[in-house]
């Protein structure tokens, strides 16, 4: 009796993720609240089912937490106080029930959701197909959901949310659909590539476009077994994060009309030029308040910044499209510390305890989400955060098949 709950247990959690997936291809945002939903529900189960107190992932909590009581501090000198506040709140409805969904993957006995854990990359492979369709053949799934004839336009980046989900999920859902290919995880990352390739030729995402090359370039030539690399890229990391507001107005002086009149990265592309001016102004109203910053969500109520409007016409902005400046406009110095700190300690963690298979998993995936978070979404968006708490849970199932099938 024991044993069927077990399993229905476990089919529940795999069809609710796959689920999940294809829901992302009309409703992206739902990611806002979904992992949240999941990681109440299964932990109450678990402790319905397993008549045990779930455990806790506490690396993931960890972090969490001190995510919530960073914002929360900065509530209290924030240049705009109410705003923080309901940015506060915000993030800790998404962010904290959301890691119990972790705990659970983390957990769970491996044979209780092993049987199925093949429904999550059928879904995957039938979301790239669905989302092929849908950016070569005019969006007809985007349109149906809304009620739009085909005579209406439909702007390319409409679903630009949804490919950045389809690229950042690949590496791991490929772990979980080795068993579809003779259990050779390349060849399902080949295949899965492959299945991606057209629309990536075709979106107008170059956040997505950036974060597979990243991936890619992580996961074939990154050189696992030299510890000296994984110290440089820490390193680099450190520097990049400390030194951001500087090294964006450098650039933005130095490089900008340079890099912006290249083919593919200017006004036409990837707006290298817009995305640069945005950079320098915000790094230069950072530094007005260099230690501890302006307060979390600042950037959203700055009505005004100084900006020069060479590429990038008006002077407001919702987020500094680049995650390392919105710490430090919104945390300071004080926040570029403790982020610097987090990424060694994810780094070395990385390192020093995972085998090197499931390294080649979590190393790639974090560098695509990096990649994205320093070129593309504000940090507080509730998508993007239960993107990477998905993210984080198929990374932690594909380790778990890695170490299983390594035994």
């Amino acid at each position: 009796m024991d044993q069927a709950k077990h399993n229905l247990y476990g089919l529940s959690l795999c069809l609710a993720l796959s689920a999940l997936i294809l829901s992302v291809l009309v409703v992206p945002r739902n990611l806002g609240f979904s992992p949240s939903v999941l990681g109440l529900v299964f932990t109450g189960l678990y402790a319905l089912v397993y008549k045990v107190r779930p455990r806790l992932f506490l690396p993931a909590i960890g972090m969490g937490v001190g995510i919530v009581a960073l914002a929360l501090a900065s509530c209290l000198w924030a240049l705009y106080p109410d705003a923080a506040w309901e940015r506060t709140g915000k993030i800790a409805v998404v962010i904290l029930p959301s890691l119990l969904l972790i705990s659970v993957v983390a957990y769970i006995p491996l044979n209780h959701i092993g049987k199925y854990i093949r429904f999550i990359p059928m879904a995957y492979i039938i979301f790239l197909i669905l989302l092929n369709i849908e950016i070569w053949f005019n969006y007809p799934f985007f349109r149906l959901t809304r009620g739009l004839d085909f005579g209406m336009t439909v702007k390319d980046h409409e679903l630009n949310r949804t490919t950045v989900c389809a690229v950042l999920m690949l590496l791991p859902v490929s772990v979980l659909a080795m068993e579809f290919f003779k259990g050779k995880q390349k060849l399902a990352m080949v295949f899965l590539t492959l299945l991606a390739l057209p629309f990536l030729l075709k979106t107008d995402s170059q956040s997505a476009q950036l974060a597979a090359l990243v991936m890619l370039a992580f996961f074939f030539l990154f050189p696992y077994r030299c510890r000296y690399s994984w110290f440089t890229l820490m390193a680099a990391f450190v520097v990049g994060i400390l030194c951001a507001p500087w090294l964006a107005s450098y650039l933005f002086t130095h490089h900008a009309a340079t890099l912006h009149s290249l083919p593919g990265l200017g006004g036409g592309g990837a707006h290298v030029g817009n995305r640069m001016e945005v950079w320098d102004f915000i790094s230069r109203f950072a530094l007005q308040q260099p230690l501890a910053g302006f307060g979390i969500d600042v950037t959203k109520n700055v009505q005004t910044f100084d900006s020069k409007e060479i590429y990038q016409s008006g002077t407001y902005i919702l987020h500094p499209h680049n995650f390392f400046l919105q710490v430090w406009i919104e945390f300071g110095a004080l926040g570029a510390v403790l982020l610097s700190a987090s990424l060694i300690y994810i780094l070395n963690t990385l390192r020093a305890r995972l085998s090197i298979p499931a390294a080649r998993i979590a190393l790639p995936s974090l560098m695509a989400l990096i990649s994205v978070g320093l070129t593309g979404y504000g940090l507080w968006q509730a998508w993007w955060l239960g993107l990477i708490i998905l993210v984080i849970t198929f990374i932690i199932i594909a380790i778990r098949v890695l170490d299983q099938k390594a035994v």
